[in-house]
């Protein structure tokens, strides 16, 4: 019974893992108040819900065309993990703490790939927004600064919906670290370059943070100087498939030990340790147990005599 009911919970942990495994953050945060992000999360029942649903849930509510710009962020291959080692006191976990609206949803899923489908579901969300506020849509990427007069608001169109690519996350571990590293030292790079050329004033701190998402807040600080009512939605979304993988290393010619390190240094010190120690402290043992001889058997006891036996 409790190797059954451990084997239950094991297949619980793992079909909860691999549900995760299919999941991506969402995270938002406004710089005024926002009905639409007060009222969205009470309405999220599930502790991973679709991502279609959570933009449904957001556009069926007007309060979002309340603000001048709305900044979506889509950053490919983005885990709950990743989020998770912000500190405390990095800038987006302070943007959620203290906007005067956010929203924090670490899991949720993400649609099945559809070959067929020409835009991803940021994309969609982008166009629908636009579509709703009567704002003008611009695609941004930490490559491709747009110039100053599209991002200054106009007389014709003063509404706009900016979408902002962020490089796809493949690796794994200490690699996954760097190259994250590596995309947040670009886009503060191109906050400061976006900031002086929408104000001709160059930043008064030009600083280097340690985090991903920390430094994608600087990246975001110069569009929202610009539109200071302004919403922010962050979101992963599936690496592109399309992605080239990386090409796979030539094997060595010759045979198993021209392929493999079979005696690492681990495993020749264990060697070392099982000849010089292990095999001389058992062969010890077992000469010094079959020295030792029970008195019972081969000694006679005390007082006994063999020829007074034999008289008797």
């Amino acid at each position: 019974m409790r190797y059954s009911t451990l084997a239950l919970v094991l297949a619980a942990s793992l079909q909860k893992a691999l549900s995760f495994s299919e999941t991506s953050p969402v995270v938002a945060w406004s710089s005024h108040r926002c009905g639409a992000l007060d009222r969205l999360r009470p309405g999220i029942t599930s502790s991973t819900p679709f991502l279609n649903d959570v933009f449904t849930k957001l556009l069926s509510d007007t309060d979002v065309c309340e603000f001048d710009a709305v900044i979506i962020v889509d950053h490919p291959g983005l885990h709950a993990s990743d989020l998770r080692a912000l500190a405390p006191s990095s800038s987006l976990a302070t943007h959620l703490q203290d906007s005067p609206s956010s929203l924090q949803l670490p899991y949720v899923r993400l649609p099945q790939p559809n070959p067929l489908a020409s835009s991803s579901p940021l994309q969609e969300l982008a166009d629908k927004l636009a579509g709703l506020c009567g704002a003008q849509r611009l695609a941004l990427s930490l490559d491709n600064v747009a110039s100053a007069a599209a991002l200054a608001p106009s007389s014709e169109t003063p509404k706009r919906v900016l979408s902002l690519s962020m490089p796809t996350l493949t690796e794994t571990a200490g690699a996954r670290k760097r190259s994250v590293a590596e995309h947040g030292a670009r886009s503060v790079i191109h906050t400061h370059y976006t900031y002086k050329k929408l104000t001709g004033i160059p930043p008064i701190s030009f600083y280097f943070l340690c985090s991903p998402e920390v430094r994608l807040a600087s990246e975001l600080e110069g569009i929202g100087r610009a539109y200071p009512r302004h919403l922010v939605i962050l979101a992963g979304s599936r690496r592109q498939d399309g992605a080239e993988p990386a090409p796979s290393p030539t094997p060595p010619a010759g045979g198993i030990l021209a392929r493999y390190q079979l005696l690492t240094p681990a495993l020749i010190t264990g060697l070392l340790l099982a000849i010089f120690v292990l095999v001389p402290v058992v062969l010890f043992g077992v000469s010094a147990l079959a020295s030792i001889q029970s008195p019972l058997r081969v000694q006679p006891p005390k007082g006994y005599s063999a020829d007074e036996k034999k008289n008797q």
